[in-house]
C-alpha cells in the first residue's frame, strides 16, 4: 500500500513538471520562429522596395531616350 502511495504521490509531481518543461521548450522554439517570421517579411518587404526602385529607374532611362532622341 506505502509503494502504491508513494507511486501516486511521485506522479502527482512529475506531470506538472512534464507539463512545465514542454511549455518552456516550445516557448524556447516559438521565439525563434517569429524572429525568422519577422526577418521573411522584412526581406519580401525589401525585395518589393527594391523591384520598385528598379521600375523608376527602367522608367527614368526610358523618358530620357524620348526626350533626348537618343535610344540607349
Amino acid at each position: 500500500m506505502q509503494n502504491k502511495l508513494f507511486s501516486f504521490s511521485a506522479n502527482v509531481w512529475l506531470t506538472p513538471g512534464i507539463f512545465a518543461v514542454c511549455t518552456i521548450a516550445f516557448f524556447v522554439c516559438a521565439c525563434p520562429e517569429k524572429r525568422i517570421g519577422r526577418a521573411n517579411d522584412l526581406r519580401h518587404q525589401s525585395c518589393l522596395i527594391a523591384n520598385e526602385l528598379r521600375q523608376s529607374s527602367d522608367d527614368l532611362s526610358i523618358m530620357a531616350s524620348v526626350v533626348t532622341g537618343n535610344p540607349a
